[in-house]
């Protein structure tokens, strides 16, 4: 459906730091990230808790590219659940990120809604405040009967200047396993 729409996928790696993946953002840490016991480097202790970061790390890396640039990802996102054997628990998601000059909530809402639509899913958007997007310009995702999949909105300027991205940039993200019911 994405690439119909003229996105094109990437891949990212699932070790991060926290600096890279809260800081940067204004993302409070909650301590539910796993943490590496022995990283080979200090850019990979943690495995992520979302897939924001490669889209940004991705725009960040093609800043110089011309725009629009459009992008996905889909893959695992991690988090400590002491019940699970591991540990640990794992859920698939898809990222999605538009960088243009004029990018805005209304584009990213208008690919989230063609993605559902083309699903034959049914979400909701409510208003709601995330810390690394312009408040006022983001919300929750959930399911018709109130269960959260996920997050949109248009990254505030500050967090653009952080980590020195010259365009405007809207993300989107769902927990697409919550999306679809697992098959019998």
């Amino acid at each position: 459906v994405l690439a119909g729409l003229g996105f094109i996928e990437i891949t990212t790696l699932t070790l991060t730091n926290p600096a890279d993946h809260f800081t940067k953002l204004g993302i409070a840490d909650d301590g539910q990230s796993v943490v590496i016991e022995n990283p080979v480097t200090v850019e990979g202790t943690i495995l992520r808790r979302h897939l924001q970061e490669g889209i940004l790390k991705t725009y960040i890396r093609n800043s110089t590219q011309h725009l629009p640039q459009k992008i996905f990802e889909i893959g695992d996102v991690f988090q400590l659940h002491p019940g699970s054997e591991t540990g640990a628990t794992a859920a698939r998601h898809i990222a999605i990120g538009i960088a243009d000059a004029n990018a805005g909530f209304a584009d990213i809402k208008a690919v989230v809604d063609a993605f559902a639509h083309e699903l034959d899913l049914n979400i909701n958007l409510t208003p709601a405040d995330y810390p690394y997007f312009i408040t006022g310009r983001s919300a929750l995702i959930s399911t018709t009967d109130s269960t959260p999949v996920g997050i949109i909105g248009e990254l505030h300027p500050q967090v653009l200047e952080r980590l020195e991205l010259p365009f405007p940039v809207v993300l989107a993200e769902l927990n697409i396993q919550q999306l679809a019911p697992n098959p019998s």
